[in-house]
């Protein structure tokens, strides 16, 4: 049996209530090739002005106290297809159905489920019986694409669990 082609997922997004993640940066790094990555930060899908007063307190909050990432800034726009498109070129599309999606938290596998129903995703949290706090540290070498900003970037908490990977697996 072929081995599946692991890949460590994780993103920032924007969320408040019920509603749906709003991505602002997502990262995927090839378990087998670490300097393999895929890495966006999203440009807003409306302007400040449109969101309602709850939405801005809640994503002033995220912003400052989480992600460091603002509503307004970003490099691309955000496409479901496109997105989707990316990542399949990115895995090889060939293989879509012998990779596996390390992410941490079932709130983002469930969201990444649904976003790409045709791949696997793996709580690694469940699976490894882990949090971000029992992870090694990612080394000072390893910088962030689009900009330092803060412990929870994305690159950054990929590599922890990458880390954390490896030592088990290799």
């Amino acid at each position: 049996m072929t081995r599946p082609t692991v890949y460590i997922i994780d993103f920032e997004a924007f969320k408040h209530g019920d509603e749906d993640y709003q991505l602002k940066e997502l990262c995927i790094i090839d378990a087998s090739c670490p300097m393999k990555q895929l890495h966006y930060t999203f440009l807003p899908p409306c302007k400040w002005e449109e969101l309602s007063s709850e939405q801005k307190r809640t994503y002033t909050y995220l912003t400052r106290e989480h992600h460091r990432l603002s509503w307004n800034e970003g490099y691309v726009r955000y496409c479901r297809e496109c997105l989707r498109n990316d990542v399949a070129r990115f895995i090889k599309s060939s293989h879509v159905h012998s990779s596996m999606f390390y992410v941490m938290g079932r709130e983002k596998t469930r969201f990444l489920q649904s976003l790409f129903p045709d791949y696997r995703f793996m709580n690694y949290q469940e699976v490894h019986n882990v949090s971000m706090r029992d992870l090694p540290e990612a080394p000072d070498h390893i910088v962030c694409n689009y900009r330092n900003h803060g412990k929870h970037c994305a690159v950054l908490k990929c590599t922890r669990i990458l880390l954390h990977f490896i030592s088990l697996y290799f």
